[in-house]
């Protein structure tokens, strides 16, 4: 346009004929965007980086208006969300590190940290609590973790397995063998960490414990040790 501009002044064109090579130059111009448009919408682009899970659509397709095309998974970074009673949420603090567990990877530890804990209890009384962890490609979206919260409180009592106990928070016991003999005995539980439960009353070291067939003993009878 530049060159036809020089040649209109020095006579080479007439005004009429630059105002209709600017008009042609305008709508040139606007149906080059429109192709360009209708280009860029006919290209699809994911709206994240991630892995097709599943895919709806075929080459040669008819799509309808908003319709999905493909399930795309970011398992870069993970989130596992979780439940904590009453007695544990205020054990717990955003920011601070767990550790999860999955039953298919007995020998991995994956470290997460805490990164949202819920103000309001769902119906079963529980709080939600949000976990971030970096994946190293062993999981898998939907997997169900174990979780291990660390404790940086000082135990005051006796860390027993978990499967050891009777009953439950309120009203909770285990059975000690004393001279051949399964013995009733009331506790007070504290802390849950991990496969373990802090008892804060009623045991001292050295006491044996019954963890096993619990469901066939009663205050008094007989048993004895099998290492």
């Amino acid at each position: 346009m530049d060159r036809f501009i020089s040649s209109k002044e020095v006579g080479g064109i007439s005004d009429q004929q630059l105002e209709s090579l600017q008009t042609q130059l305008i709508a040139a111009k606007s149906r080059y965007e429109v192709s360009r448009r209708r280009l860029s919408d006919a290209t699809v682009r994911a709206p994240m980086d991630g892995i097709i899970n599943m895919r709806y659509v075929e080459i040669g397709s008819l799509i309808a208006p908003n319709a999905p095309l493909f399930d795309i998974v970011d398992n870069s970074d993970l989130k596992v969300i979780c439940n904590l009673p009453e007695s544990k949420i205020n054990h717990i603090k955003k920011g601070q590190t767990v550790i999860l567990t999955h039953n298919s990877l007995k020998r991995e530890k994956f470290t997460g940290r805490i990164n949202f804990i819920g103000v309001k209890t769902d119906r079963g009384l529980n709080y939600p609590v949000e976990i971030i962890l970096d994946n190293n490609n062993l999981l898998r979206v939907g997997m169900y973790m174990k979780v291990n919260f660390i404790s940086n409180t000082n135990h005051r009592g006796i860390l027993v397995p978990r499967n050891a106990i009777v009953g439950g928070q309120r009203s909770s016991m285990v059975y000690l063998v004393k001279n051949g003999k399964a013995v009733a005995q009331e506790i007070t539980l504290g802390e849950m960490i991990g496969d373990r439960v802090e008892v804060l009353s009623s045991l001292n070291e050295g006491n044996i414990i019954i963890t096993s067939g619990l469901m066939n003993l009663s205050d008094g009878t007989p048993v004895k040790s099998i290492n």
